[in-house]
């Protein structure tokens, strides 16, 4: 299958992308009822494609190069001007250059140095600053190359502001996996063939991703688990999501379909500044709770 997303800036609306992706999957077993349904399959391969969605619209660290415009003013004193403030910048003198840059755009008009000052400006962290300058050097000149500079750095201005969020609420993700992998297995009972479950209504992807970053911390600790893409396991998440509710019965059933004796079930309550990570591990054969996640800060997405 092949699919594509966007990423949809909340401030202003911005989309970024389209990001394209591709997978393939299958199954296989002598009994037909033991395979994998297409849903299945295909919920594996966006999984899967979509493990790499933080190296796709947030690296974890970015290295970027400026380079300076060339002054072509046949006036020798403001090419003089411009080679000093060049020397200041492959310095590391930044402030310093801009300073002279900008002192060289005051007195000539020149583009190549109101660029190099928007560029100071930007390097030394201060993207809104450099973007608000080229739009005026846009609005004093009508240089058309000042205001595709000003809306290059608008875009640049969004982007870094999407990867500074998705690395806040990835980082959150992770540390609350780490905390479930370290907090449940001493709940586990003797003999436990657990099974990770997403009951979540909303945020279904988001749980998703967690409990799989569950099951990944889980399998590094030699746990018993039984893979989620059994059927009866896919039967069980597929009506939390449509009802909101798997009865008692139906759970110890499904648990005795699939060899389970332990649930732990996933779920994210609350949307946006509000969302918060919900566990229980729950004892099939005895119908009993052997953990419940607190109701506190440590538990917030």
């Amino acid at each position: 299958m092949e699919f594509e997303y966007y990423i949809s800036r909340s401030r202003d609306g911005t989309m970024i992308g389209p990001v394209r992706k591709s997978g393939n999957a299958s199954d296989s077993d002598q009994n037909k009822a033991n395979l994998a349904s297409s849903e299945s399959l295909v919920r594996n391969i966006i999984s899967r494609q979509l493990s790499s969605l933080a190296m796709d619209v947030a690296p974890y660290r970015v290295t970027k190069n400026y380079s300076l415009e060339r002054e072509t003013s046949k006036d020798k004193a403001i090419k003089n001007r411009a080679k000093n403030a060049e020397s200041l910048a492959k310095n590391g003198n930044y402030r310093a250059a801009q300073e002279a840059y900008l002192s060289i755009y005051r007195d000539s008009g020149s583009y190549a140095a109101a660029y190099n000052a928007g560029v100071l400006i930007a390097a030394q962290g201060n993207l809104e600053g450099a973007a608000a300058f080229m739009q005026q050097v846009y609005s004093e000149t009508w240089n058309p190359k000042a205001m595709a500079e000003a809306s290059r750095l608008r875009r640049e201005i969004a982007a870094t502001d999407l990867a500074a969020v998705y690395s806040e609420n990835q980082g959150q993700r992770d540390r609350l996996i780490a905390l479930m992998v370290d907090t449940l297995p001493p709940n586990l009972p003797a003999g436990a063939k657990a099974a990770v479950v997403n009951n979540s209504q909303t945020e279904r992807e988001l749980a998703d991703s967690i409990a799989n970053g569950i099951i990944s911390g889980f399998l590094a600790k030699n746990i018993t688990l039984v893979d989620r893409d059994n059927r009866a396991l896919v039967e069980m998440e597929r009506n939390y999501q449509y009802s909101g509710n798997v009865s008692d019965d139906d759970m110890i059933r499904i648990g005795n379909e699939a060899g389970v004796n332990t649930f732990i079930m996933v779920a994210v309550s609350g949307s946006f500044s509000t969302r918060r990570l919900v566990v229980r591990m729950i004892d099939v054969e005895r119908n009993t709770i052997l953990y419940q996640s607190p109701q506190t800060d440590e538990m917030n997405l």
